[in-house]
């Protein structure tokens, strides 16, 4: 298995936890939803569980901020995302995000700044500038049809 990484980020305003694996030279940007479980300490178990990225890619998973509390925005962690990606010199990436970590990943800074690849957001909502919410749902063929 490739080598695992679980290390913090000091940001400007706080701190930030990740995960990275893999021996590809392309990077995947994963961000999971919110969870009760942290990613520190989960380094092990996230990459046998994505293993199959870890030939292709260097696999790197962010948590939200530590400091968060419920007055986080989606915009504030997507700043935080970003910020923490031009630390690593992350130019371009594929992007990969479950539920709250797809919108994320929606705001225009990361797709600009990192995509240009391909982004996935999976069982997320889509974000339409910035402040409109459009549920988004899976039909019997597994295609997005807004709600």
């Amino acid at each position: 298995m490739a080598k695992i990484k679980e290390e913090t980020l000091r940001l400007s305003e706080c701190t930030m936890d990740y995960i990275s694996f893999g021996n590809g030279e392309k990077p995947l940007i994963m961000i999971p939803g919110l969870s009760l479980r942290r990613v520190k300490g989960s380094g092990r178990g996230v990459a046998l569980s994505y293993r199959i990225f870890a030939k292709d890619y260097r696999v790197y998973m962010f948590d939200t901020r530590n400091e968060c509390d419920e007055s986080c925005s989606i915009t504030q962690m997507a700043d935080d995302l970003y910020e923490a990606m031009c630390a690593l010199r992350i130019e371009q990436a594929d992007l990969l995000g479950v539920s709250m970590g797809g919108m994320i990943l929606q705001l225009e800074q990361i797709t600009k700044s990192f995509g240009g690849r391909t982004l996935f957001a999976n069982a997320t909502l889509r974000l339409e500038a910035y402040d409109h919410l459009a549920l988004v749902v899976a039909d019997v063929s597994g295609k997005g049809v807004p709600a």
